[in-house]
């Protein structure tokens, strides 16, 4: 988040599991609308460009448990909604 890398440096991406926070309001809604919202300091972009830029180049990302349902929530699956 500090802007030192970028997304563009890496070849793959791996969201991993484990509970965030809590998922008391819905399994990782919460993580979904900060890296939504985010913002890369030194490069000032969001962070979301930098993944959806990721995904354009056709680099593979894998998510694991949460990390699936992260991309859900944040709508990178096609045939999902992420409002569900």
């Amino acid at each position: 988040m500090a802007g030192a890398v970028r997304l563009d440096d890496f070849h793959f991406l791996n969201l991993t599991g484990g509970f965030l926070d809590g998922d008391d309001l819905g399994s990782a809604k919460a993580q979904a609308n900060r890296l939504k919202y985010a913002r890369v300091d030194e490069q000032e972009e969001h962070l979301l460009d930098q993944l959806l830029g990721f995904i354009a180049a056709g680099k593979p990302i894998l998510g694991v448990c949460n990390g699936f349902q992260l991309m859900v929530k944040m709508g990178l699956l096609p045939a999902f909604d992420a409002s569900s």
